[in-house]
């Protein structure tokens, strides 16, 4: 299996994972699908990283740098979206939107160094 197959189905598990925790809270459903936003951006993230069509002229490390920022603003906006929109279990929803924030962002990291790592060696 291949590393981006690895990094597309550990998201998915780490996604899923959080969503059955997050069943045994009394939660409503929007709480409970919170998850699934960061995993997607991370995604889209990833894909975008090592796609040889989107900024292929730039050094690996400008690249990761331009589309991390990208993403930061991305989910800046998702959490004031939140903040503003939701009126209900808004503190639940933004504390399950940073903690699964964080689990991705050491996902995507470990996957990054590990193909870069991988690449460098072979």
């Amino acid at each position: 299996m291949s590393l981006k197959t690895k990094f597309y189905f550990s998201s998915v598990i780490i996604a899923s994972s959080l969503l059955v925790v997050l069943l045994a809270f009394d939660f409503q459903t929007q709480v409970r699908i919170v998850p699934f936003y960061p995993m997607a951006i991370n995604v889209f993230s990833y894909s975008l990283l090592y796609t040889k069509t989107i900024f292929n002229r730039l050094k690996f490390t400008t690249k990761y740098f331009l589309i991390k920022a990208i993403g930061l603003v991305i989910n800046l906006l998702a959490i004031l979206s939140i903040f503003l929109l939701v009126n209900d279990d808004k503190k639940a929803i933004i504390f399950v939107y940073l903690i699964s924030y964080l689990i991705f962002l050491f996902h995507y990291t470990y996957f990054v160094v590990k193909r870069e790592d991988s690449k460098n060696a072979g």
